[in-house]
């Protein structure tokens, strides 16, 4: 046999092989490889880069950036510097908003999701009124809070002067009370996600715990206090901590409600750190800044990456091994009191019967029991839809109107001008924005939900070298501070002529690493049987993510979908120093928008109202995916 027919089949044989089939080793980086790519151009590398601009004297319109190693950073350890001075009293504004608003937030979600855990009449739509707040974008929720507190006109003085008695309060210029707005439009804001996350930790603990307690002769508030607090500790440390380090992170809601005033007394640090890089160009000094209030953060951002990786042990049910703090028992008894004193009572006014005999006639023969229940939910939620309402009441007024005293809860003369001249003016161009963030917004929807799902599916169902480093890495990038990439960022924006561009606004905000997390926590969780059976079929890798992973992971899928549209749409820091003119996004546009009717309300509320519908129907069409997304992906635990 020649030489000819003996390398012919080994020819064929080569040539029926496919270039990567599963068994190659670089399968599993070749999904890897589009979100790696992205990761290390917009996340890692500006980091570097960013420490490299701290460390020189970077000047736009400067070819040489002189070495000044650590001048910047020993400047903030300066009294002597005004640019000290600032930061240092910015960090304490930071700090006390954050000490001011993350107990209220917290506490009010948890309230919440107490009250709403047990089947009520009307409990999906409550919730969903108590989580709508959430989807508006910041500039909505700013514009919305600075008109309800308004002097003499706003909704909040309306009330004080005219049905309490008390003299009006200047809340967005009196130093101390400017705090006021800060606090309840943040608290109103931010507290759906919190209770939604709640709700899903609530319906994890198994009913027999409660069942044995209740046999055992606990009441609601033992029950509570034995059981239901010690499991929810887990969850209580992950909503504290990431509601501290996004109220750390605080910029859109105090620029558009009280402008860092009265005499930057409510300045945030992201908002001074953007003054000095983009207002009085000192971008070397800024980055500095930014870097170390990274480092400040490093601390609470660990505890995060601690939560988020599920190293925390299991609750103990015993009160003596975990007890709350003697506050926290205080202000959580004095809530369940009220929630469930009805209950309590009613379940009592029998006395001819046993007692565990009488809690369940009661149960069967009242069904009224639920009424004073649902009548305190109820007030609640009429009060997180007065400010959606009061912004719907004030776009269908005429200026005049809209000033009227005494105040005019119902539009006397409802008109729709306010909305024809908010589309029409050729100068707001409100169409052209909401174009710009629809079609942004879909993009980065689109193409972050591919990567993740590209991304996380060899981190959880492929072994290969490497992938617990790169899992860690990933998730290590979620201790760095956005503020810490913005001026990098910014930087290489202008490098690659991508400002006002669609380019700047999509390719930062795909290389996302909390859907990768969320996304690899579902696909592992999938029996591994489900995937064999399909290769006995004879199907591949991405056959099997197609066919298998992707079907079984809508819920996962929809919630994260959601979370990228809303944050795409509702962005607001980086829009406003990239983008400009035609390019223009809706909250950066409704922001400028809301400076040229900065006294007609009615417009200005119309274009308010414009803003959030969008928002509202994204998160009416992914709503019931939503807690269930957040359970079945661990973000309870």
């Amino acid at each position: 046999m020649n030489s000819s027919s003996r390398s012919a089949p080994a020819v064929r044989r080569r040539a029926a092989r496919p270039l990567l089939n599963d068994a190659h080793p670089l399968v599993p980086y070749a999904y890897l490889l589009p979100h790696a790519a992205l990761f290390l151009v917009f996340i890692a590398f500006p980091v570097g880069y960013g420490l490299w601009i701290s460390l020189h004297n970077w000047n736009p319109l400067e070819s040489a950036s002189p070495w000044v190693g650590a001048r910047y950073y020993l400047a903030l350890l300066s009294a002597s510097t005004p640019e000290a001075e600032y930061f240092w009293n910015a960090l304490r504004n930071t700090v006390l908003f954050t000490v001011l608003s993350v107990p209220l937030l917290v506490g009010v979600s948890l309230a919440l999701a107490l009250q709403l855990q047990r089947p009520i009449f009307g409990r999906a739509l409550l919730r969903a009124i108590f989580f709508a707040p959430g989807i508006l974008s910041v500039t909505v929720m700013g514009l919305l809070w600075k008109w309800m507190f308004q002097n003499q006109v706003g909704l909040v003085n309306v009330v004080l002067e005219q049905y309490l008695g008390r003299p009006t309060v200047n809340f967005l210029t009196a130093e101390g009370w400017a705090w006021v707005p800060l606090v309840v439009g943040s608290v109103w804001w931010g507290v759906g996600f919190n209770m939604t996350l709640y709700l899903a930790a609530l319906s994890n603990i198994p009913h027999a715990l409660y069942e044995a307690a209740e046999l055992d002769g606990a009441g609601s508030w033992a029950r509570f206090r034995f059981i239901t607090w010690p499991m929810l500790t887990p969850t209580t440390l992950f909503v504290g901590v990431t509601t501290a380090l996004g109220s750390l992170q605080v910029f859109g809601q105090i620029q558009l409600i009280t402008g860092g005033g009265p005499a930057r007394g409510t300045q945030s640090v992201i908002g001074y750190i953007t003054e000095e890089a983009f207002t009085n160009n000192n971008y070397s000094s800024a980055t500095a800044m930014a870097f170390a209030f990274g480092v400040l953060m490093l601390g609470l951002t660990a505890a995060q990456f601690r939560l988020m990786t599920g190293s925390l042990r299991e609750p103990s049910f015993t009160a003596r091994e975990r007890r709350p703090s003697r506050w926290a028992l205080a202000l959580t008894r004095a809530w369940h009191a009220v929630s469930t004193g009805w209950e309590w009572v009613a379940a009592r006014l029998p006395k001819l019967a046993p007692r565990r005999s009488r809690r369940a006639v009661t149960a069967r023969r009242r069904p009224w029991g639920n009424a004073p229940r649902f009548v305190l939910l109820a007030l609640q939620a009429l009060l997180f839809l007065a400010p959606l309402y009061w912004m719907l009441s004030t776009s269908f007024k005429p200026e005049i109107d809209t000033l009227a005293q005494p105040v005019q809860w119902w539009p006397a003369r409802p008109t729709l001008d306010n909305y024809r001249d908010v589309l029409s003016n050729p100068d707001t161009n409100i169409l052209r924005w909401t174009l710009n963030s629809a079609l942004v917004a879909l993009l980065t929807t689109l193409l972050t939900v591919a990567l993740c799902v590209l991304t996380a599916y060899p981190l959880a169902r492929m072994r290969f070298r490497g992938r617990e480093g790169w899992f860690w890495f990933l998730l290590t990038s979620l201790m760095v501070p956005g503020i810490v990439t913005l001026i990098p960022l910014y930087i290489m924006m202008i490098r690659l002529n991508w400002i006002d561009t669609y380019h700047a606004l999509l390719w930062p905000a795909l290389p996302g690493v909390f859907g990768v997390f969320m996304l690899r926590q579902f696909f592992a969780a999938v029996p591994r049987e489900l995937e064999e059976a399909a290769r006995l079929d004879g199907a591949n890798s991405f056959q099997i993510l197609w066919r298998v992973l992707v079907p079984l992971s809508v819920p996962a899928l929809v919630t994260l979908g959601v979370f990228a549209f809303m944050g795409s749409w509702n962005n607001y820091v980086w829009p406003l120093y990239v983008v400009h003119g035609d390019t223009q996004t809706l909250p950066v546009g409704l922001a400028l928008f809301s400076g040229r009717y900065v006294t007609d309300y009615g417009k200005l509320m119309a274009g308010t109202a414009v803003a959030a519908v969008p928002a509202l129907l994204v998160y009416l069409l992914g709503q019931r995916y939503l807690e269930r997304g957040l359970t079945v992906t661990g973000l309870k635990d």
